[in-house]
């Protein structure tokens, strides 16, 4: 608004426009700016034990695909995966569940205090969004990498779990997306506790084309 109330004085002082045009234009602008579609801004905040979910965090989506689940994307480390509140065999409280490629691959989670949150610096409705990968784009134009210092860019990713496993799904799942060393490629992996076998921690993996990353602008 001030922006607007700028432009307006401008025109107002340096041009022969009439106050009533300057209040004209003025609305004009503010009804343009309404109808323009405007990038969702995302930022990674430091969780803590009072806080383990920031205000305005982002909660995933995938389509039409159905969320069972209160999930959250999280950051830990040198990765990024799902936010998970559960107590089958880990302790309660929230974890941030993620998948290491260390000794053939690792299921490991962080509690609060020691992961990042995605959120929204804007109102709900303006988000981040979930943008859909393809087998030439598996990272989308635009994705927001995690808070993670490291070479190769992590970000967040949801995948849907079509088949039930150890109790969990059908429903999408948050992850997190990185190279596999192995192959080279991005991988979206989504890593959660069983529900079935306790003390039990389980990981799905989706490719390019079976994923979606939240992208927009870093705030």
């Amino acid at each position: 608004f001030f922006l607007l109330a700028t432009i307006v004085q401008y025109l107002s002082t340096n041009t022969k426009a009439t106050p009533e045009m300057s209040k004209a234009i003025l609305i004009w602008l503010m009804l343009a700016g309404v109808a323009l579609p405007i990038q969702g801004c995302g930022k990674w905040v430091k969780s803590s034990a009072a806080h383990p979910i920031a205000t305005n965090a982002v909660k995933p989506t995938y389509g039409d695909y159905p969320a069972l689940y209160e999930n959250y994307i999280c950051s830990c480390g040198n990765y990024t995966g799902g936010l998970w509140n559960d107590n089958v065999g880990f302790g309660a409280g929230w974890k941030c569940w993620y998948r290491t490629f260390e000794n053939s691959g690792d299921n490991r989670f962080c509690k609060a205090g020691d992961y990042y949150v995605l959120t929204s610096a804007f109102p709900s409705y303006n988000s981040p969004k979930f943008v859909n990968s393809s087998s030439g784009t598996p990272v989308p134009s635009k994705s927001i990498p995690s808070p993670a210092e490291q070479t190769n860019l992590a970000y967040g990713c949801v995948q849907f779990q079509r088949t039930p496993i150890e109790g969990v799904g059908p429903s999408i799942l948050p992850g997190g997306l990185y190279i596999d060393p192995s192959t080279q490629n991005y991988v979206c992996n989504s890593v959660f506790a069983s529900r079935v076998t306790i003390s039990t921690s389980i990981f799905s993996q989706a490719t390019a084309g079976s994923y979606a990353v939240p992208a927009g602008s870093v705030c």
